[in-house]
C-alpha cells in the first residue's frame, strides 16, 4: 500500500496543540475552516487504498454508504461526489471508499478522483471529463456508449473500463498509465462493414481529429469490432490488444507510436494503415482471425501514408506485411513466421530498410508487383512454399538475401529491374533466379547458388541484358524440364562477368537463340559441356574462358556464331552420350572465331569442326589432346588458320589434314 497522509509530522500551516504518543497530530479545530478539514485519525488497516497525498493537498472521503452530514473525513465521508466537488479545489483529491457509484458527474478543474481499486471502487458510465487536469486514479467504470469520453485534459491512472457498446472517445488530451478497456461489444453485426479497406465506424477507442492519446501499459481486450481508431495524434507503450472481432488499430490520418506491445487474436490485421504515419517497435503481432467482411489476416497492412516498423515479430497470420495505394514501408529488424501465404506482399508500394527474416511462408517470402520498390538489406526466407522472391513490374535494390529451401523458385524477376547483390540461394527445388524479359538493367552481383534444380541463373528476354557478376553457380540437379544447367539463357541477352559454373549436371552455361558477352568465366567439372551454344547471335563474345574437367565437349558451338578471345580449354572428358571430349566443336552449321588462347590435354581432340561448320584460329594453340590437335571434316568444313598457332604434341598428330 502506498504512503497516505504523512502521520505525526506535518501541519499542513494549521496550529499544532500536541502530538500524542500514537504520533497522530491534534489540530486547534478553531484554526480549520469546515471545508478544508482533512481526516486525521490513522487510517484504517483493512482499506484497500491509501491515498498519496502532500502536504498542499486536502483529501475528502466519498462514500455510497455515507449520509447527507458527511463532512468528508474518512470517519464520516460525503455520500456524494457532488458534495465533495463544492469544496475541492485544484491539486486536491477526492477518495472513493468502496462500493457503487452512480455517476462521476463533472470534476472540477486539477482535481484527482482515486478510487478504492479497479474492482473495489465502481463508477456508472457513461463518463465525460470535459475540464482541464483531472485525474482518475485505481477505479472500475462501466457501461455507456462510449464509457469515458475525454473533451477536456485529463488523466487515467489503474482504471478499468469495461461493459459498454464503446470504450473511450479523446476528442481532447488524455494521458493513461495502466488502463484496461475490455468487453465492448461495439456496433451490431448489421452495422459493421468494410468501404474498401476501410472499417466503419464503432471502435472500442476512438481518438477523434482533435484528440490525443498517450497510454502507457495497459491492455484492450474482448472487443467486437475495431479496437482503436487513432485520428488524432496517438501514443500506445506496453499495451496488449487482444480478443477483438475487427482490427486491432486503424491508423486513419494521424501520427500513431505503438512500442513494446502485443495484438493478439483480433479480426483482418492486426495494424491497418489508411492515411497518416505508424511508428512501431518491439511488437509482436500473432494469430490473426479472418473476419467474414474482409477476407484478410495479415500483421499489418497499408493503404496510404508511411510506416516504420522496428523489431517486430509476426506469426499465425496469412501476410506477415500486406502493402498498397503507394505506402511508403521502412523495417528495421522484421521477422514474420509461418504466413499462409505471402510474408511481405508489396503492390504498388516502397519497402526499405535492413534484417527481414520471413520463414515458412506457404507462397511467397516476399513479392513485388505493379510499379513496387524494394530497396532491402539482408534478406532471409526460408522453407518457402513456392517462391522466395518474387517481382513483377517493379524495381528491387536488395543487398544480401538469402534463400534456403524453396518447393519452387528462389526469385522470379518478371518485367524487373535494379539490383541484387551478396547473394546465397540453396536447396531450391526449381530455378535458382529466373529474369524475365527485363524491363530495364538487372544486375546479380555476388553470392552463391547451389543444389537447385533445372538452372541456377535462368534469363530470358532480349530488350534489356541481364548482368551477371561474381557469381559462383554449382551442383544444378535435372529438373522438370530435363535440364541442369548452371546457367542458361533462352533467347535472351546476358552478360558474365568473374562467374563460376561447376559442379552441375548439365553444361556450365546453355545459350539457346541469345546473345552472350563474357569478361572472365569459368566452367569446370560439369557433367555436360562447359558451355553449349545452339542458336547463338552473332554478337556473342566469350572474353576470359576458363574450360576444366567437363563431360562430351569443353565447348560446343551449334547453328550459331560465337567469338572467342584468351580462352583456357583443357582436360575435357569423354562420355558416351555427350561426345568424345574435345576442347572446342562446331557442329550443325555452327562458327566460331578463337583468339589468342589454347586447348590442351582433352581426352579427344583440341579443335573439332564438323561438316556445314566454319572456323577461323588466330594465335590458337592445341597440345597434349588424347586425339588430334585441330580435327575437321575434310571438303565439308572451312578452317582459317591465322597468325602464331601451335598444334604439336596430340597423340593422333597437329591435324587430320585435307589433302
Amino acid at each position: 500500500m502506498r504512503s497516505a497522509l504523512l502521520w505525526g509530522a506535518v501541519c499542513l500551516g494549521w496550529a499544532c496543540s500536541e502530538t500524542v504518543s500514537t504520533g497522530v497530530i491534534s489540530i486547534d479545530a478553531a484554526s480549520v475552516d469546515v471545508g478544508q478539514m482533512l481526516d486525521v485519525s490513522p487510517p484504517i488497516m483493512d482499506a484497500d487504498v491509501v491515498v498519496d497525498a502532500t502536504p498542499s493537498q486536502r483529501v475528502y472521503f466519498v462514500s455510497p454508504t455515507g449520509s447527507e452530514e458527511g463532512d468528508g473525513r474518512r470517519r464520516s465521508p460525503f455520500v456524494t461526489l457532488e458534495a465533495a466537488y463544492d469544496v475541492a479545489r485544484t491539486g486536491d483529491i477526492v477518495q472513493l471508499l468502496p462500493g457503487r457509484f452512480d455517476s462521476l458527474g463533472a470534476p472540477p478543474e486539477g482535481v484527482i478522483i482515486q478510487g478504492s481499486g479497479a474492482d473495489v471502487s465502481i463508477i456508472a458510465g457513461p463518463v465525460e471529463l470535459l475540464s482541464q487536469g483531472v485525474a482518475l486514479r485505481e477505479l472500475g467504470i462501466e457501461g455507456g456508449d462510449p464509457i469515458v469520453t475525454v473533451s477536456g485534459q485529463a488523466e487515467l491512472e489503474s482504471v478499468t473500463l469495461r461493459d459498454g457498446l464503446r470504450g473511450l472517445h479523446v476528442a481532447g488530451t488524455l494521458v493513461a498509465r495502466d488502463v484496461t478497456i475490455r468487453d465492448i461489444m461495439g456496433p451490431a453485426e448489421s452495422e459493421r462493414s468494410f468501404d474498401g479497406p476501410t472499417p466503419s465506424a464503432g471502435a472500442a477507442v476512438r481518438v477523434g481529429p482533435t484528440g490525443r492519446l498517450q497510454w502507457r501499459s495497459g491492455s484492450l481486450r474482448d472487443f467486437g469490432w475495431v479496437g482503436i481508431r487513432a485520428q488524432g495524434e496517438t501514443s500506445l507503450e506496453r499495451v496488449t490488444i487482444r480478443d477483438g472481432g475487427g482490427v486491432g488499430v486503424v491508423v486513419d490520418g494521424a501520427m500513431v507510436s505503438v512500442n513494446d506491445g502485443r495484438v493478439e487474436r483480433v479480426g483482418s490485421a492486426a495494424m491497418l494503415v489508411l492515411d497518416g504515419e505508424l511508428q512501431a517497435s518491439g511488437l509482436t503481432l500473432e494469430g490473426i482471425q479472418e473476419s467474414p467482411l474482409l477476407p484478410m489476416r495479415c500483421g499489418v497492412a497499408g493503404y496510404g501514408g508511411s510506416v516504420v516498423l522496428e523489431r517486430v515479430e509476426i506469426s499465425d497470420i496469412d501476410r506477415g506485411l500486406r502493402l498498397s495505394r503507394g505506402v511508403d514501408v521502412r523495417v528495421d529488424t522484421l521477422r514474420v513466421d509461418g504466413p499462409r501465404s505471402d510474408g511481405i506482399s508489396v503492390d504498388g508500394a516502397r519497402v526499405a530498410g535492413r534484417a527481414v527474416t520471413v520463414v515458412e511462408p506457404g507462397n511467397t517470402g516476399v513479392s513485388a508487383v505493379s510499379e513496387a520498390e524494394l530497396d532491402l538489406a539482408e534478406l532471409e526466407v526460408e522453407a518457402v512454399g513456392r517462391i522466395g522472391l518474387l517481382v513483377n513490374r517493379s524495381r528491387l535494390n536488395i543487398d544480401g538475401l538469402r534463400i534456403s529451401g524453396s518447393d519452387g523458385r528462389g526469385v522470379t524477376l518478371s518485367q524487373a529491374q535494379g539490383t541484387l547483390s551478396n547473394i546465397e540461394i540453396t536447396q531450391v527445388a526449381n530455378v535458382g533466379i529466373q529474369v524475365t524479359d527485363a524491363a530495364g538493367l538487372v544486375v546479380i552481383d555476388g553470392g552463391v547458388i547451389r543444389q537447385s534444380s533445372t538452372s541456377g541463373v535462368a534469363v530470358t528476354g532480349v530488350a534489356h541484358a541481364t548482368e551477371l557478376r561474381n557469381l559462383d553457380v554449382s551442383e544444378i540437379i535435372v529438373g522438370e524440364a530435363q535440364l541442369g544447367e548452371g546457367i542458361h539463357l533462352f533467347r535472351g541477352a546476358a552478360l558474365l562477368a568473374g562467374v563460376v559454373s561447376h559442379g552441375n549436371a548439365g553444361a556450365g552455361v546453355l545459350v539457346e537463340e541469345s546473345t552472350l558477352s563474357t569478361d572472365g568465366v569459368e566452367v569446370r567439372g560439369n557433367a555436360g559441356p562447359g558451355m553449349v551454344f545452339v542458336g547463338s547471335s552473332a554478337e556473342t563474345e566469350v572474353r576470359g574462358l576458363v574450360a576444366r574437367e567437363n563431360a562430351g565437349a569443353g565447348v560446343l558451338v551449334l547453328q550459331g556464331q560465337a567469338h572467342f578471345f584468351d580462352y583456357n580449354i583443357q582436360t575435357t572428358q569423354q562420355d558416351v552420350a555427350l561426345g568424345p571430349g574435345d576442347g572446342v566443336v562446331a557442329s550443325i552449321q555452327g562458327s566460331v572465331t578463337l583468339t589468342d588462347g589454347h586447348s590442351d590435354n582433352n581426352q579427344g581432340s583440341g579443335y573439332s569442326i564438323q561438316a556445314g561448320c566454319s572456323a577461323v584460329l588466330t594465335n590458337a594453340s592445341a597440345t597434349g589432346n588424347g586425339a588430334w590437335g585441330l580435327q575437321q571434316a575434310c571438303g565439308q568444313s572451312m578452317v582459317e588458320l591465322g597468325g602464331m598457332f601451335s598444334l604439336e604434341g596430340n597423340v593422333s598428330g597437329a591435324t587430320n589434314l585435307c589433302l
